[in-house]
């Protein structure tokens, strides 16, 4: 069987987004600017594409990519 394997991103863990953090001081004391952006190696969807693999059990598949979301392109189902 055939798989499309996807795999969580590993720039921001999977959350599909990165936040950047500075601070400093002023006036009216300590501040922090915390922002979240986009992260622009999964564009945002946490997961990035392995590629697309022949294994002949489900087994064989998570032997390879413990982790991993993969589409049996045979059956259109997720595993």
């Amino acid at each position: 069987m055939e798989y499309d394997i996807h795999v969580e991103c590993s720039a921001c863990d999977g959350y599909g987004e990165i936040e950047t953090q500075r601070g400093g001081v002023n006036a009216n004391g300590p501040w922090v600017d915390i922002t979240g952006d986009k992260c622009d190696k999964c564009e945002g969807g946490g997961l990035v594409y392995a590629g697309r693999e022949h294994y002949d059990s489900v087994a064989d598949l998570r032997a390879d990519y413990p982790e991993s979301l993969a589409k049996n392109l045979d059956t259109g189902e997720w595993v």
